[in-house]
């Protein structure tokens, strides 16, 4: 008997396929299946050749889904305070065969009575900047400055390389979160504290001679 061989996209129009159940809704808010496991049957009804119709036909084929692990947060180490208003963001890669991969850096101010978490979701960023295949940022001098005596919270999202934003449905042109929690890190604080100076101070003993303190 003869055998033909069709790629998927002569069987079905996988752009226009409609996905239901309870997957449905992280589907579309990311254009991706969630991690598990899956089986994709394929059924052939109503099919001829050269005039003649051929039996129906189907088959079925598990498979699995996974996705890496999103970027660890490195530096500055969470709760730091830090005394420079450069500092630098440091993460781990995550990596995708082929493929680059892009960062959503947000640095936000943690107002007073906010978790860390609240503030990176609802407050206006300071800093949201995107990078590919890098995963090290110097605060740049072009953002918003880091005030003295302010908390701040950042956390990294691994997206692909298409185009910025934190979500999108898939389809050209779009950003898919990338790896696991939608590619997102866990969110880190750091504190921008004064830096103190040593200051000398002189007083002049009845032997004549001068004692020297320093004071912060």
């Amino acid at each position: 008997p003869r055998v033909s061989t069709y790629a998927g996209g002569q069987i079905a129009a996988w752009t226009q396929t409609q996905i239901t159940g309870a997957i449905a809704q992280a589907y579309q808010r990311t254009g991706r299946l969630p991690e598990g496991s899956y089986q994709l049957c394929v059924e052939f009804t109503n099919v001829t050749t050269q005039g003649r119709p051929l039996t129906d036909a189907g088959a079925c084929s598990p498979f699995l889904v996974t996705y890496p692990q999103p970027p660890m947060l490195i530096a500055p180490p969470d709760g730091d305070a830090i005394v420079t208003g450069y500092p630098t963001l440091q993460w781990t890669p995550v990596i995708v065969p082929g493929r680059p991969v892009s960062y959503l850096v947000r640095v936000v101010e943690v107002l007073p009575g906010q978790t860390p978490l609240k503030a990176i979701e609802a407050d206006v960023p300071v800093l949201d900047t995107v990078l590919t295949n890098s995963t090290i940022l110097t605060y740049p001098p072009a953002a918003l400055p880091l005030e003295t005596g302010k908390t701040y919270a950042w956390r990294v999202q691994a997206v692909n390389a298409l185009s910025g934003g934190d979500f999108a449905s898939a389809g050209p042109g779009v950003t898919v979160p990338l790896g696991a929690n939608e590619g997102r890190s866990q969110v880190f604080t750091f504190t921008k504290k004064v830096l103190f100076k040593p200051v000398q101070i002189t007083t002049s003993g009845q032997s004549g001679k001068s004692n020297s303190d320093y004071a912060k």
